[in-house]
């Protein structure tokens, strides 16, 4: 009976460690499942909430721009669900950081204050607010925060007043995109603009269409960062001599400006696809180079004198073409 009794006990002890073992391996596993699948980081979730109740919903003058597919997306967030599925936000899947902030085309209205919970975003890669009704003042030095921003699109809001410097604090960013679509002063003064030319070393995209660059010299352009493809500079007021340099760009708009110059001779390996320089007083004759990627070129009413050069008819890529007086 003894026996018989010391074995029953040696069974359960055994079948309580199998037991307890057990639990611990699915207790690891699923912490494990749980690491693998972070949902939203707490204080992003927190910023986002505090960032939406400082704003409203209406109607932007810019959402025409939308093409249609303007709708208020913060609307359906909801502060009890995963802020990583809520419209318009991406997280890192490993960290549950919000790293893309697209709120595009949203009808929001208000404006951002210099200490907007949007800066606690640590971590954001992509801050896209273009086509609301934002005003006032620019987004304040707070800006200089994102630290790991490489994209930026402010553009199409009611922004008004001097684009702050810290913008080139971000050295991260590859596009910049602030063109306006109101009538509201945006402006960017030289010290800004230079600033800007020397520190944002990765840009490749610079749009500041609509943008007041009245005393900004045309020659500091040549101080952007040689990895710039594209330059939207539509309507800056910009005066002076425009410099040869652009023109080793992809993308070039400087229409509506006061500019004045030589077109410089362009060589076979050209980059240029797109150049729009209506409105100018260019001088002298067309080059006659070759630019064989070229698909857009506007030279409207400029005062060149010369025929236009024969090889234009090798452009083969070209679908648009004004040389109109």
């Amino acid at each position: 009976m003894g026996k018989f009794t010391w074995l029953h006990q040696i069974l359960s002890l055994l079948l309580m460690l199998f037991f307890h073992s057990v639990f611990h391996c699915s207790l690891g596993l699923s912490s494990s499942s749980i690491n693998q699948t972070h949902l939203c980081s707490p204080v992003h979730h927190l910023a986002l909430i505090q960032f939406n109740n400082t704003l409203s919903i209406g109607d932007s003058p810019s959402h025409f721009l939308c093409h249609g597919t303007s709708y208020p997306k913060t609307k359906s967030w909801n502060e009890n669900t995963d802020c990583c599925t809520w419209d318009g936000v991406t997280c890192d899947k490993a960290t549950g950081k919000v790293i893309s902030l697209d709120l595009s085309c949203s009808k929001l209205a208000g404006s951002l204050s210099p200490n907007t919970t949007l800066f606690r975003l640590q971590g954001l890669r992509r801050l896209n607010l273009a086509y609301n009704d934002f005003n006032g003042e620019l987004i304040p030095s707070g800006i200089s925060q994102l630290v790991s921003l490489t994209h930026l699109n402010l553009s199409g809001n009611l922004f008004s007043g001097l684009v702050p410097s810290d913008i080139s604090l971000l050295s991260k960013l590859i596009s910049l995109v602030l063109s306006r679509t109101s009538c509201c002063g945006l402006k960017i003064d030289s010290h800004s603009f230079g600033k800007l030319a020397r520190n944002l070393s990765k840009l490749e995209n610079l749009f500041l269409a609509g943008v007041n660059m009245s005393n900004v010299a045309p020659a500091s352009f040549k101080n952007l960062s040689s990895s710039l493809k594209r330059l939207y500079l539509l309507a800056c007021d910009l005066q002076g001599e425009l410099p040869s340099e652009l023109f080793q760009l992809e993308y070039l708009d400087l229409n509506g400006n006061d500019l004045t110059g030589y077109l410089p001779t362009f060589n076979r390996s050209s980059p240029l696809m797109y150049l729009n320089l209506w409105g100018y007083d260019l001088r002298g004759p067309i080059p006659a180079g070759n630019l064989t990627k070229l698909t857009y070129l506007e030279f409207g009413y400029n005062n060149f004198q010369s025929q236009i050069p024969d090889v234009f008819g090798n452009l083969n890529k070209l679908t648009y073409l004004s040389l109109s007086l």
